[in-house]
């Protein structure tokens, strides 16, 4: 029996599958991916989650579709599976439109069918830059054409005073 408690132990301290770290910048906008690869399909619940949030939910896929249930509400409409069938143990995640809210250490997780252990596959550091938003090129264009038309009627307005001096200087006699 001791013998079994000290083999438990060394599986719990020192896991037989390596879990997978990943570093990844992106920038205000920006889709992710967020990489979790399996080589075995026997799972029940997949489970993407951050563990400073609460519920820590990021994306759930359980009884073989996404579930929305305990999903952190900041996350809701913008995590989907990369893989829509999880072809070839793909389970990553796209998180799209990611903002500075979004950086954090999310973990892939997965539940065995069979005996209902928990496993993590993955981590991911995912590090969103300040930046320029998606939105802003859109911005600058404005900002261009807005310059552009007060240069132009600053030119009607001089213009328009010079016009007016030259005829008001014609009807003065000398």
């Amino acid at each position: 029996m001791r013998t079994f408690w000290i083999f438990l132990s060394l599986i719990i301290l020192f896991p037989l599958s390596d879990v997978s770290h990943n570093n990844i910048t992106a920038l205000p906008g920006e889709n992710v991916s967020l990489p979790c690869q399996v080589s075995n399909m026997n799972f029940t619940v997949l489970n993407w989650s951050r563990s400073d949030l609460l519920p820590q939910y990021v994306f759930m896929y359980k009884d073989k579709k996404p579930s929305s249930e305990n999903q952190h509400p900041s996350f809701k409409g913008r995590v989907e599976l990369a893989a829509k069938h999880m072809k070839d143990g793909n389970i990553s995640v796209i998180l799209k439109n990611v903002t500075t809210n979004d950086s954090g250490t999310y973990t892939c997780e997965i539940i065995w069918n069979r005996t209902k252990l928990r496993e993590i596959i993955s981590r991911v550091n995912l590090q969103v830059q300040p930046g320029p938003k998606a939105g802003h090129k859109r911005d600058g264009v404005r900002i261009l054409i807005l310059s552009a038309l007060v240069v132009l009627l600053g030119l009607v307005i001089v213009i328009l005073a010079l016009r007016n001096r030259k005829i008001n200087a014609e009807e003065e006699p000398c």
